[in-house]
């Protein structure tokens, strides 16, 4: 809400992008996952994961640059072990998932928070609250956002019968640049046991990269882990919902910064 008064400071869409109350979105990590990061599960699994530890930050959003279709990731919000007792706290954790027989490589990251980082600038403009604390600084990484994208309901349609290739769908360009990618709350797939013979059912994710010059983006599906018992009939999990994509400008950011601890896959 726009402060009653002092400073604001406005963009050429007519928003409020600083103020006397808001904490803005800046740089809070940077660093890189490898291919190293990730365990499979168990042997023969088609899943493999990894987790980044986002135990001090407040509100963050986690963005990636996979850019090419075997760095094709999901990052899933939350704890999200299948196995939690009084003696393991629930963790602040956001686990990344990737096919088990693909080498991601390295995959850059970038997380934003709403928090107050360290750096004061020697020139510029600051902005303080009315308790007198710094809560603006014209030097800080503020996140960019280039543009975001909702996907509907039942799209993309999926293929169940060719659940690593044949569900790929191109869903816009985010335009020339250096850009990273977030899909904060990626919806469900079931694939049941009679689409994938041989297992009880899977549950996939929705995955992403970019590809070409353009930084096209392709939404895909990467498994989760495979159902102890029969899977629910094939489809999306909650066939109502939509999910979105954010693309950010990380043009001139630090490539490492406060890096986060990645915590190697766990049980699935």
């Amino acid at each position: 809400m726009p402060s009653g008064y002092g400073i604001q400071l406005i963009n050429d869409k007519n928003y409020v992008v600083a103020n006397t109350d808001d904490v803005n979105y800046t740089l809070r990590s940077a660093g890189q996952i490898h291919n190293a990061s990730f365990a499979p599960p168990f042997a023969g699994s088609l899943a493999s994961s990894c987790a980044i530890n986002l135990d001090d930050c407040f509100a963050p959003i986690v963005f990636f640059k996979p850019m090419n279709a075997d760095q094709r990731i999901c990052c899933m919000p939350g704890d999200d072990r299948d196995w939690i007792s009084p003696q393991i706290p629930t963790r602040k954790w956001n686990r990344i998932l990737k096919w088990a027989n693909k080498n991601v490589g390295a995959i850059q990251y970038y997380v934003f928070d709403r928090w107050i980082p360290p750096e004061r600038s020697a020139y510029g403009l600051q902005i303080s609250n009315a308790q007198g604390g710094i809560i603006f600084d014209s030097g800080w990484n503020f996140m960019k956002v280039k543009s975001v994208l909702w996907l509907e309901p039942g799209y993309p349609n999926k293929n169940i019968n060719d659940p690593e290739g044949g569900n790929w769908t191109v869903v816009g360009s985010a335009g020339s640049g250096n850009l990273a990618m977030a899909m904060p709350n990626p919806r469900g797939y079931i694939v049941d046991g009679a689409a994938w013979s041989g297992t009880n059912g899977y549950m996939l994710y929705e995955c992403f990269h970019f590809s070409d010059w353009d930084n096209k983006i392709t939404v895909s599906l990467v498994p989760r882990g495979e159902y102890l018992w029969t899977a629910p009939k094939s489809g999306w999990a909650n066939p109502n919902t939509r999910s979105q994509i954010m693309v950010v400008d990380v043009d001139g950011l630090p490539t490492n910064y406060y890096d986060r601890t990645i915590i190697k896959g766990f049980t699935s």
